[in-house]
């Protein structure tokens, strides 16, 4: 099992609006990315049952070493489209998620340099951005990544996920 988390977007951006629908004001990138190493702190403290983890009030709670997966915690994935954000990643969480973009090479290079082992490299592209284009995906591996994320906007037609071909990529199943 896997846990997502982010600092969230930039204010103003496409990826902001859940936040502007219930009207949350997004602050600065800096702000957004120490509340995020609170959050995964936070996080590893519940799952561990941690007593001085505030708000730990009920005594006969163990945490949830063990329950998922058979591991002592989730595996924590940051999404990120930026260096500072993946850097945090790096240095807090068990893997990054990196949105495609136009610097996604670069970061990638920059990742592989400094990555801690058993660190877990996604990549989130769109379905068009693939679809019949193994050689594309076997650049995402050749660079390192671990996992593609391949993500559809509606409508979800069962037919057009039936045009992926990934057969003759000679990757790890993802």
């Amino acid at each position: 099992m896997r846990l997502g988390v982010g600092s969230g977007a930039a204010p103003g951006s496409r990826f902001a609006s859940e936040h502007d629908a219930i009207g949350t004001q997004l602050g600065a990138a800096g702000e957004r990315r120490a509340t995020l190493i609170d959050t995964i702190a936070a996080l590893r403290k519940i799952w561990a049952a941690d007593p001085d983890h505030a708000g730990h009030a009920n005594t006969s709670f163990h945490g949830l070493t063990g329950i998922v997966d058979s591991s002592p915690q989730p595996s924590i994935i940051v999404g990120a489209s930026a260096w500072p954000t993946i850097a945090v990643a790096i240095e807090h969480a068990d893997g990054v998620n990196i949105r495609r973009t136009k610097d996604l090479p670069a970061l990638l290079k920059r990742v592989e340099d400094v990555r801690p082992e058993r660190f877990e490299v996604s990549v989130l592209v769109g379905f068009d951005d693939v679809v019949g284009a193994p050689e594309d995906v076997m650049a995402f591996a050749a660079a390192g990544v671990d996992r593609l994320v391949i993500g559809m906007s509606p409508p979800h037609d069962p037919k057009r996920l039936g045009r992926i071909d990934f057969s003759s990529c000679d990757v790890r199943t993802w």
